[in-house]
């Protein structure tokens, strides 16, 4: 059980820095949101822009422009506080 684990983590590490290395902001945004909100079973994420921000390494200000583009999307519901996805 703790080998499978171990393997399971060790493949999500690696196709993280594959996708932080690859992709553009957007798609690397989109799938922060989407893995939290798989692993806590909610569609209120409880993320600020700021943290988001520390995690993709970019700008607080580029998450926010990003953000915008995924709500105009109809993606997530972006509001203060914590994001939604729709």
């Amino acid at each position: 059980m703790t080998a499978r684990y171990s393997e399971a983590l060790l493949a999500q590490v690696q196709q993280t820095a594959a996708c932080n290395a690859l992709h553009a902001v957007e798609a690397r945004l989109a799938r922060w949101l989407l893995q939290t909100r798989d692993r806590i079973d909610s569609d209120v994420l409880p993320l600020t822009q700021e943290f988001l921000s520390q995690m993709l390494g970019v700008r607080r200000t580029t998450v926010t422009l990003v953000a915008k583009q995924l709500e105009q999307a109809g993606v997530i519901q972006n509001r203060r506080g914590p994001h939604r996805c729709a």
